[in-house]
């Protein structure tokens, strides 16, 4: 136990003296950006998907690891959609397998959901003094802060069709249900999944930069509370503009190695 403690704090000094010298704060930007976002879903079974535009917008804290590398973590409000829709040709009207030509099953409906996206990022930069290229790769969560569907879902049942459907309560004519309102039902609170982007930093002095970087996101899990339905997020494509503050531009002591 003995020979482990002083193990310990042999490694540890030499820690402890580098801390004091590379001050914490003089590691740390924050920074803004914001730009426009494109989403899309993939399985599912939801027919003629379209994906919603929109644009998100978020803080983040840096923590610079060395000269070339550092960890980013933020929070973003990510708005995100889809809509989709379909008409049959026809309808299966009985157990007799009676096909009524004349009658029709159909669906239009617009999702949107607005997330609060926590990413947690690892940032590659090159080399360079006033123009370095960006490459960030890590994981995002995302919390449903709101949910909002608009719509309809019903069947068309046409008179001459009528009298071969099982159902004597059935009218002829649309029986369509409405939906404008709130979705939690619909949703599952949270999702998460992989980000990537690659872009271009300006550094316009030692405590401001500006950044371009366009990047997608990748859903791995179902975003839908039905159980046997797997949609996911696809491809959320964000070209966002942002610009980086540091409040103690970074000076590398003359005794600090590691990571440079």
């Amino acid at each position: 136990m003995r020979k482990f403690l002083l193990a310990l704090l042999f490694i540890m000094l030499p820690l402890v003296s580098l801390w004091a010298q590379s001050t914490f704060s003089n590691r740390i930007s924050y920074g803004l950006e914001a730009g426009p976002q494109f989403n899309s879903v993939r399985n599912g079974g939801f027919l003629n998907a379209k994906g919603r535009i929109s644009g998100d917008a978020g803080v983040y804290v840096q923590y610079d690891i060395s000269r070339k590398m550092n960890i980013r973590f933020g929070a973003y409000y990510d708005p995100r959609g889809f809509e989709t829709s379909y008409k049959s040709d026809f309808l299966v009207l009985s157990d007799t397998g009676y096909i009524g030509y004349n009658s029709f099953y159909a669906y239009d409906m617009t999702y949107k959901i607005n997330y609060l996206s926590f990413p947690l990022n690892f940032v590659y930069l090159s080399g360079g003094t006033k123009f370095r290229l960006l490459v960030e790769g890590g994981v995002y969560l995302s919390i449903a802060i709101y949910s909002h569907e608009k719509g309809y879902r019903g069947i068309y049942v046409d008179p001459e069709d009528l009298p071969h459907f099982g159902d004597s309560t059935l009218t002829a004519g649309f029986h369509m249900k409405d939906f404008d309102g709130p979705a939690r039902d619909f949703f599952n609170a949270t999702d998460f999944g992989l980000h990537f982007a690659f872009g271009l930093v300006y550094q316009y002095s030692d405590k401001i930069a500006f950044t371009f970087k366009p990047g997608f996101d990748f859903g791995l899990t179902s975003i839908i509370s039905t159980p046997d339905v797997d949609l996911k997020w696809d491809r959320i494509v964000r070209l966002n503009f942002g610009v980086v503050y540091k409040f103690h531009p970074y000076v590398k002591p003359k005794k600090e190695y590691i990571l440079q």
